[in-house]
């Protein structure tokens, strides 16, 4: 999926059920989640982070593993709620690019839980920056061949977002946007 996106949504095809994208998307979030908490109670314990303080020194270890496990207990609504409601938004947006002969929003829907793949990388402080121009690949290519699109309409469509979070970064409005794009930490520090 990460490596050839192209040939992933080519076999994965736009008109199968929703179940097995969105516990995919579940899965993935999931396992980011543990992930990010793991490094943040190891290394980022022992160094601190560049920007923030870590769970594990403001709760110490066990307050720390405490809060991993909220927040994994909420993940699957978070990610319900964000896959929805992205998936929305896409889809208005291929309504306006693409036009009305588009695969609908199962498609789009479809597209959005597999791009959870990026959730796995986008925790890590140095990779995660990197990997959001490849997610805007990875989607355009599942909107490319799930709606039948160009691929410049398809970069249209997964770019205009991006750019808009992009933005919204550069602008300091807020911190949880730099976790998405994979800066700072994804607990809290108050």
């Amino acid at each position: 999926m990460l490596l050839r996106p192209a040939s992933f949504f080519a076999a994965a095809g736009g008109r199968a059920s929703y179940a097995g994208p969105i516990i995919y998307a579940l899965a993935c979030h999931a396992i980011a989640v543990l992930f990010a908490g793991a490094y943040d109670l190891t290394f980022a314990s022992i160094a601190g982070t560049l920007d923030s303080i870590s769970v594990a020194q403001t709760r110490g270890a066990a307050g720390g593993l405490l809060w991993i496990l909220w927040l994994l207990a909420l993940t699957p609504l978070y990610v319900l709620v964000v896959l929805f409601a992205g998936a929305a938004v896409y889809q208005l947006l291929v309504r306006l690019v693409v036009g009305k002969a588009n695969a609908g929003y199962g498609a789009t829907l479809r597209v959005s839980a597999y791009l959870s793949a990026v959730g796995l990388i986008a925790w890590m402080p140095v990779l995660g920056a990197l990997i959001g121009p490849w997610g805007v690949w990875i989607n355009a290519s599942g909107l490319r061949r799930f709606h039948s699109t160009t691929t410049p309409r398809a970069i249209l469509i997964a770019a205009i977002p991006y750019a808009f979070s992009i933005i919204w970064v550069a602008s300091g409005q807020s911190t949880f946007w730099e976790f998405l794009l994979g800066g700072g930490t994804m607990f809290p520090t108050s």
